[in-house]
This record gives structure tokens, C-alpha cells and sequence, in this order.
């Protein structure tokens, strides 16, 4: 599936729509699943509906839009024709506790909290469904959950939180508990992770690494094996419905999700 020049992120939400960030641009891009339409919005800049290096997406329930608008210190939102609903910035807070800057992630649990990615002050905020901060963890009291320099997160099996770490995925569980390091990569490998209830997949340099529900690692392959020659660099990965996308240089790149490869092989 061919694309734009430029795109970094990729999402797809619970019917199939894809959503793409450009992070040079400014773009969010959508192509509707029922009809082809391409919808964008963006730009850069500080009002609304415009962007200064968006560097994360939540898209999943097809209703809300979530996009950490990293520059401008935000979150916003839309609703799923694209229309502005609300912004989310604490960076002038007087709390610290509360208070966050360059968001470089954000995404919702099933009861509709939001999980944000710190880049300022290092660390994972859980809010309430009223916007109120609840807690803070990954931070410097964290111990071995400790985060060094996280470039996204995700929420996955029973709302565990999924952080890429500089070489390495940590685990929190839904209340910011730390449970366990996923994965070990080379500190230099840029790592993108997808997940759903029945676990996820980890992209990190050339690697493709799949884990279940009880995070249990089930293969790991060369995602270039997986690519047609010459498709270029990976540089995001997404799950939906059985299906694996890699993004790559202006391509999607569209397999059968491993886990299920996986579990067929083990049957």
C-alpha cells in the first residue's frame, strides 16, 4: 500500500482505519477502511488542530483521537472525523506532580484512563477519566523500573503498560507497578511496539519479536526477511484483526500476525 512521503507512526483503530503521523510535517493523515477517503489535519504549529512534532497516537476505540503533540507540551484530542474536542497541557502547573512536558506518548486502558508519556521529567502520568492526575512511576524512586530515555509506550493485556526504553521494553501494570524488563535490544536499535490483549509485537533495528498474554517471548525473526527486497527501512509497526503492518518508506507493508503463525506452528 503505497503512502506519503515522510510518514513515522502508524495506528489502526478497532475498524480498520489507518492513522499516520509525520513528524516532519506535521501531519496526522487517515484513510477510512469503508470508502478509501483520505482525510488530514495538521500543520505546523500552536493552535488548534495543528502540531509541532507529534510523536504519539491513541486511536483504538474509533471514537477518540489522542495525539501527543510532543512540541507543544499537549495532548490533543478529536473525535473520528477529525474534529477538535479538547487539549491537555500541565506544563505550567504549579505541581510538579502534575506537571509534564514534550509528551512523547499517550495511550487509554479500557476504563478510559489516560497513560502519557513524560519526556520532560522522565516518567509515565496516569490520569482519571477527569483528567486529574492519580499517580506517577517510572521516575527516578522507581528502582529497577527506572526509565533512562523512553521514545513510546503502549497499553496491552489486562491494561499493562508497555515501555521502549533506550534498549529495552519495561512492563508496569495498570496502577505503574514495575513487573519486568520484556526485552534487551541493542541501546541503538529504535524500538516501536504494537499490542492487544493477546500480547504484542516489538519492532527494534531489523528484529521482529512477538510476546503473548503472560508476556511470554514467542519468536523472533528478521523483519527485512519479512519485507519484500528493497522495501526500506522499518520504522513502525501496528496489529489489527489478524494482521501485522510494518511501516516502512512510503509503503505499508501488510502479513499474517506471528503470534498466530506462531501458535499454529505449536499445534
Amino acid at each position: 500500500m503505497p503512502l506519503p512521503p515522510g510518514q513515522d507512526i502508524v495506528e489502526l483503530d478497532v475498524y480498520g482505519n489507518i492513522y499516520l503521523l509525520d513528524r516532519e510535517t506535521d501531519m496526522l493523515w487517515l484513510r477510512s477502511a469503508a470508502t478509501g477517503e483520505v482525510r488530514t489535519l495538521g500543520g505546523k504549529g500552536w493552535r488548534e488542530t495543528e502540531f509541532d512534532r507529534p510523536s504519539g497516537i491513541w486511536v483504538e476505540n474509533g471514537i477518540d483521537i489522542y495525539v501527543a503533540d510532543e512540541g507543544n507540551h499537549r495532548v490533543q484530542r478529536f473525535d473520528r472525523k477529525l474534529n477538535f474536542v479538547s487539549t491537555l497541557n500541565t506544563r505550567d502547573e504549579p505541581d510538579p506532580r502534575k506537571r509534564f512536558g514534550y509528551p512523547k506518548g499517550v495511550a487509554l486502558s479500557r476504563l478510559g484512563e489516560l497513560f502519557l508519556l513524560d519526556g520532560e521529567n522522565v516518567r509515565v502520568l496516569k490520569l482519571n477519566r477527569a483528567n486529574e492526575v492519580e499517580r506517577s512511576f517510572g521516575g527516578v524512586e522507581a528502582g529497577a523500573g527506572r526509565l533512562r530515555a523512553p521514545t513510546g509506550l503502549v497499553t496491552g493485556p489486562r491494561d499493562r503498560v508497555y515501555v521502549a526504553d533506550r534498549g529495552r521494553v519495561l512492563v508496569f501494570d495498570t496502577f505503574g507497578n514495575y513487573l519486568r524488563e520484556l526485552l534487551t535490544t541493542n541501546e541503538t536499535d529504535a524500538i516501536r511496539i504494537a499490542a492487544d490483549e493477546s500480547g504484542g509485537i516489538v519492532l527494534h533495528g531489523e528484529s521482529v519479536t512477538a510476546f503473548d498474554a503472560e508476556d511470554r517471548i514467542l519468536n523472533t525473526g528478521q523483519a527485512a526477511a519479512l519485507l519484500p527486497q528493497g522495501a526500506g527501512r522499518a520504522v513502525d509497526v501496528a496489529l489489527h484483526a489478524g494482521k501485522l503492518y510494518i511501516l516502512v518508506e512510503e509503503r505499508l507493508i501488510v502479513m499474517d500476525d506471528p503470534r498466530r503463525v506462531a501458535a499454529q506452528e505449536r499445534e
